[in-house]
């Protein structure tokens, strides 16, 4: 009898771009190239014979083809390949504007408090955290009473902690 377990898909970040769609626009053809040179691949667009617009890319199964709309994806270990829109955002969320400068390793930073509104933190560096590659967040916050808060977002903290702009996440 086989031996049949539950898997669960682990919660890894990966860097994505979207094929450009807008062929009336006078940058289409520019921005399809860059696409293809940000993931390695080759443009149609590169062709004289540019009408398909397809993208080309070498993938660890072989070549596969990248329409418009499709989205190519950097994965975790630096891969590249192609994935249908219509099934990306069953797999992937976007990530908020705290993770523009997203890395595989975590991500050490400071909560800045301007103003204090709860009067108990206090001003100045008021928690150190930790952005995990997986988009959590672990809060240390200093003082008296400190103690440790676990998020699944910085977006998620700030709405409790950001007091509408007056504590900032400042990454080390």
């Amino acid at each position: 009898m086989i031996d049949v377990r539950l898997y669960r898909k682990k919660p890894n970040v990966v860097a994505a771009v979207e094929v450009p769609t807008d062929r009336s626009d006078p940058e289409y053809p520019r921005r399809c190239v860059e696409v293809a040179e940000w993931c390695g691949g080759v443009s149609d667009m590169m062709n004289a014979d540019g009408a398909d617009n397809r993208i080309r890319i070498s993938t660890l199964e072989g070549d596969m083809l990248a329409r418009p709309g499709d989205y190519i994806i950097r994965g975790i270990a630096g891969e590249f390949y192609p994935h249908k829109a219509d099934f990306f955002f069953d797999s992937y969320a976007p990530m908020d504007d705290n993770y523009r400068n997203y890395s595989s390793d975590p991500q050490l930073f400071t909560l800045e408090r301007d103003v204090d509104v709860s009067h108990v933190s206090g001003t100045g560096t008021v928690a150190d955290g930790v952005l995990w590659p997986t988009g959590m967040v672990a809060i240390c916050w200093r003082g008296e009473c400190s103690s440790v808060s676990v998020w699944q977002s910085l977006d998620d903290a700030m709405k409790i902690h950001g007091h509408n702009g007056n504590t900032r996440a400042v990454f080390a």
